[in-house]
């Protein structure tokens, strides 16, 4: 199974430890595409590099997620940090009808609405990574009956 993690990167990595929590229960359950989300290599200061060290386009980048995309089986994505571009990401996994889980602590501040708001999603609020690994199961376990 081919997992699409999608978090925020330019949008803030506060988060990152969390991230890498999550990209370990995700990595239990199939090939995470884009290990990245939770790359310490990956910060709002430093460009993007590709495999060679050569400093990313924002076109190479777009190619690179399209593509990964593209061979995703499943989306999850976690939108406690604002970020236009995991909005952009669940729309083309919606586009793609794959499977999508959306996940978020609350920290105060609202939410999106349109994403939370389309009972297409499997939309699920997490405090704590224990509770986050039962919903990350419950859904791997539903996708796999249908």
């Amino acid at each position: 199974m081919n997992i699409y993690f999608a978090a925020s990167i330019s949008g803030g990595r506060e988060n990152i430890e969390i991230y890498k929590q999550i990209g370990a229960i995700l990595e239990s359950k199939g090939e995470v595409l884009t290990k990245q989300v939770f790359s310490d290599t990956h910060t709002q200061e430093e460009p993007v590099r590709d495999m060679d060290g050569k400093i990313a386009t924002t076109e190479d980048i777009y190619t690179q997620d399209k593509l990964l995309m593209d061979k995703a089986d499943v989306l999850v994505a976690d939108i406690t940090t604002p970020s236009t571009g995991v909005g952009y990401e669940i729309g083309l996994a919606e586009a793609r009808n794959i499977p999508i889980l959306v996940i978020f602590r609350n920290d105060g501040k609202r939410k999106s609405a349109v994403v939370l708001g389309n009972t297409k999603f499997v939309c699920k609020e997490y405090e704590k990574i224990e509770n986050l690994k039962k919903i990350i199961n419950d859904f791997f376990k539903d996708f796999a009956s249908h």
